[in-house]
Formats: structure tokens, C-alpha cells, sequence
């Protein structure tokens, strides 16, 4: 999901998504995620044009460690998207169906 939402994003999005998700990985962690090594320093936000050469794929990687290290970051992920709804909207009604349903069964 969060790879379909960054693909629909725009590169201020993209940035917002990536700055969110950086955080809850280590250095170590994100060396090892193809197209994202060597990427971002470590001391600074990534910039709108820095997230436009990130690929999909790695943003689900990413957020996929980001989840096993920060359960909460699904939240976070999912509160900065309700800041963007313009995007959701772009997915479909599908797409924002098991959004819901996702975010729904972690607040039980």
C-alpha cells in the first residue's frame, strides 16, 4: 500500500513519507535496501528531489523494516496521508478500503 501511495505522490509527498519512515531505521538497515544505500546522510530531511529518484519498490522495503522496528509507524504513515487526501483519492475506493481495514485492525 504505502509503495502505491508513494508512486501517486508528488515529490513534496514523497519527501514527507520518506522523512516519516527514515527515522525508524537504522543506517545499517537502510545500506541494505537496493536503491535506497547510500541515498540519504543521516543528519538531514530528504529533499522533494531526492524522493523523486526514489523507486516504489524500495519505499516498500523500507517501510516494511520500518514496521518490524516502530509497530506505531503504520499510524504515523497513515496520519500523514490523512494530511494528503488528494492521494489516497488517486488509489480508488479499493485501495482505501484495505487501508481502512488495516489501520482499523491496529486499533483493536
Amino acid at each position: 500500500m504505502v509503495s502505491n501511495l508513494f508512486a501517486n505522490s508528488n515529490g513534496t509527498q514523497r519527501a514527507g513519507i520518506l522523512n516519516q519512515l527514515l527515522p525508524s531505521v537504522g543506517p545499517g538497515l537502510l545500506s541494505a535496501i537496493p536503491g535506497l544505500a547510500g541515498m540519504f546522510p543521516s543528519t538531514q530531511s530528504v529533499t522533494p528531489e531526492q524522493a523523486e529518484q526514489v523507486d516504489p519498490a524500495a519505499v516498500q522495503q523500507l517501510a516494511e523494516h520500518a514496521e518490524q522496528k516502530n509497530p506505531s509507524i503504520v499510524d504515523q504513515v497513515s496520519h500523514f496521508y490523512a494530511q494528503h487526501p488528494d492521494v489516497v483519492k488517486a488509489l480508488g475506493g479499493a485501495a482505501l478500503a484495505v487501508m481502512i481495514q488495516r489501520i482499523a485492525r491496529r486499533e483493536r
